[in-house]
């Protein structure tokens, strides 16, 4: 699964996990969303720490969703 695949999962469960729905005022979605701004990569860079946010981007959602395969 690609990083922003995996980013849009997380938003998803975090819309379903609030209460009316609305996660624009969230901390935890700005501070996924400042994470996943902070370790973009370029053509010309290679970034280890936007492999690591996708892999545990994966890996709560495996958590998350139980038995789903994603």
């Amino acid at each position: 699964m690609t990083g922003t695949k995996v980013l849009r999962s997380l938003l998803h469960e975090l819309r379903q996990a609030s209460p009316n729905g609305c996660i624009k005022d969230s901390l935890v979605a700005r501070y996924i969303l400042a994470q996943y701004k902070k370790f973009a990569t370029t053509e010309q860079q290679f970034c280890k720490a936007r492999n690591e946010a996708t892999f545990l981007g994966q890996t709560y959602l495996q958590v998350a969703l139980g038995s789903k395969v994603i």
